[in-house]
Formats: C-alpha cells, sequence, structure tokens
C-alpha cells in the first residue's frame, strides 16, 4: 500500500480546519443575531425647541436596560460626530434611563437645526448601541399671513346668522393657531397643515360669552417644535346682539317715534313701560321699529325695551313731551 502523499494530506487538513472555522464563525454570528439587544423600548420626544421659552424647550429621550450595566451616554449629529454627553459610567438598574436635553453642546450653545441620535455604551456588556430614533431641532418660527376676515360684526346669539368671526390664514408649516382677544387667550385651534386654514371666533373667552362692545383680537400659530410667529396686528371686532342706536327716543304726546334698532335677526318685539308695567308692545323687523304713541301716555319718562327671539335685548330711556317741546327723531 502507498503512503499518503504529504502534501495532500496537508490540503485535506487545511480544507477541514478552514471549513470548521467557517461553521464556529457562522454559529457565533447566528447567536449574536438572536441575542436581545440589551437597550430597547427607545422614547424619544420627536421634535423640541431649544430657544422657544415654551415647555417643549426640552427634549426628554429614554430606553429600557435589560440587565444593569454602566451607561455611557451621546448625542450624535448626521455626521455621527459627538455633540453633548448626557452620562458618562453612570450606573443604572434593570429598567427605564431617562436623560433630558436642552438642545445645546458641550460648550452651552443652541446646536444647529437637524436631526441627532443618541449612542449608547455599556461598559459591563461591552456594547455600543446608536439607536436609530432620532431627535430634531428646529428654532425657525413659522410664517404667518392673513388672507381675508369676515365683517368685524359677530352676534353669537345661536340664530345662525353672524354667530362667528372667521379669519382665513395661511401658515408656512404645520402649526396651531392661538387667538387672543383683549389680550386673553380666547381659543387655541387645531394643529392644522400648512397651507390655508380657517379659525372661527364664537364671542367666548375661557368658554364664558362675552358681553357686547368693541374687542380686538390677534392671531399668532405656534409649530410642533413650540416656536411661535410673530403675533399680527390687532382685529377690531364688535360683538352685539341687538342694539338701540342714537341717543334717546324723544315725541311728542301722540306723536310717532322711529327707533332704530342694530340687529341680524329677522324680527324683534320691542315694548314701552313705566315703573315696571308694560304699556305698549309690538313687533317690527330691523333696521327700525315705526311706533305710533296713544294719547294716554303722558309727558314723561318712559322705558323702552327690544328683545330678540333668542332672549337677548337692549333698552333706553324714552321722553315723551308736550307739544311745543317735541323733538322728533
Amino acid at each position: 500500500m502507498k503512503p499518503e502523499n504529504p502534501r495532500r494530506v496537508a490540503l485535506i487538513a487545511l480544507t477541514l480546519l478552514l471549513l470548521a472555522g467557517t461553521t464556529v464563525a457562522f454559529s457565533v454570528t447566528q447567536t449574536l443575531k438572536l441575542e436581545r439587544s440589551p437597550v430597547t423600548g427607545p422614547r424619544f420626544d420627536q421634535i423640541f425647541s431649544p430657544t422657544c421659552r415654551c415647555k417643549t424647550d426640552t427634549a426628554q429621550l429614554s430606553f429600557r436596560l435589560r440587565r444593569p450595566d454602566r451607561v455611557d451616554a451621546v448625542l450624535v449629529d448626521g455626521k455621527g460626530d459627538p455633540v453633548r454627553t448626557l452620562a458618562s459610567d453612570l450606573q443604572r438598574p434593570r429598567g427605564r434611563v431617562t436623560f433630558l436635553w436642552n438642545g445645546r453642546n458641550e460648550e452651552g450653545e443652541v446646536v444647529p437645526d437637524g436631526r441627532y441620535r443618541l449612542r449608547v455604551h455599556l461598559r459591563q456588556s461591552r456594547r455600543t448601541i446608536l439607536i436609530p430614533t432620532p431627535v430634531k431641532v428646529d428654532t425657525d418660527p413659522p410664517a404667518l399671513r392673513i388672507l381675508r376676515t369676515t365683517e368685524p360684526v359677530l352676534s353669537p346669539d345661536g340664530d345662525h346668522r353672524r354667530d362667528r368671526f372667521s379669519i382665513l390664514y395661511r401658515a408656512n408649516e404645520q402649526a396651531r393657531p392661538v387667538l387672543v382677544v383683549d389680550g386673553k387667550r380666547a381659543a387655541l385651534g387645531r394643529l392644522s397643515p400648512p397651507g390655508r386654514t380657517r379659525l372661527d371666533w364664537h364671542g367666548r373667552i375661557a368658554g364664558r360669552l362675552q358681553p357686547p362692545g368693541n374687542y380686538l383680537l390677534s392671531l399668532r400659530v405656534v409649530d410642533r417644535a413650540g416656536n411661535s410667529s410673530p403675533q399680527v396686528e390687532p382685529l377690531p371686532v364688535r360683538l352685539r346682539y341687538v342694539d338701540i342706536v342714537g341717543a334717546s327716543p324723544a315725541a311728542a304726546r301722540g306723536g310717532t317715534i322711529r327707533l332704530r334698532v342694530d340687529t341680524d335677526a329677522e324680527a324683534f318685539r320691542w315694548s314701552i313701560s313705566r315703573r315696571g308695567k308694560l304699556l305698549l308692545a309690538g313687533r317690527s323687523a330691523p333696521p327700525r321699529a315705526v311706533i305710533r304713541l296713544p294719547e294716554r301716555l303722558r309727558p314723561g319718562r318712559y322705558t323702552v325695551e327690544v328683545e330678540t327671539a333668542q332672549g337677548r335685548g337692549d333698552r333706553a330711556t324714552l321722553i315723551i313731551r308736550r307739544m311745543k317741546q317735541a323733538r322728533r327723531t
């Protein structure tokens, strides 16, 4: 029997060693793939503004540790360069780990707008993990432009006629409108996509219907990060339900008064009384009521009232004079 060729034996041995090494490497790779990550459950604020001076000027970044470890946590930019160290050799138990970031670098300067990620190194596990969930820094305020408004008079009495004052505006990014009335926040709209949006005011502040009068309305928008646009120039708006227009009406005994009434109602009731006693009543359509005064109403002061079907009203003093003193309106 011929002895084996030494070169052939060496080649076979090398082949077997390579096969064995490949098998071991494959097994290790598969084991690493099946091994659960020691860091799980990231919860990051998606976007914030470190310059907004609002509740979203700080980002909260958290994750869970499967087992206790010593943690290094560093924020890195899009190139992977470190920006801010949040923790170094921090011993933490199993469970959730939370960090706060004010959007500044190691020198205390606000970082450029952009996306940042958290790189976590676990010293005991000897693992470094770049959490894929980014946090976005946005310090650019949104732009706002008023396109048009409805007539600056509203009468929120529930008759579906001028019950609201509407502002049509345009914002250049997703933002939430904030309406300020006479220096008080009156309405907070929904987060709306960029483009044309409408905001309505129904005459309420803090949920309370306001009395008749003149008001100044200002609008601004706030983006998702908390940045606010400049407030637009105040818009004067008149809130009224039903008004008796002009000075106190006056007429001669047995004469006629023409009562001018400002309302958006289709009709209104009027009445004349004295010392709480109803003397005369009727119904008219705006803008005026023509009332013939009976002779039995003697010269003196009376109360004239107007009221809509929704229960809103106004009153004024009616003066009935002797014939030669009468002043017709």
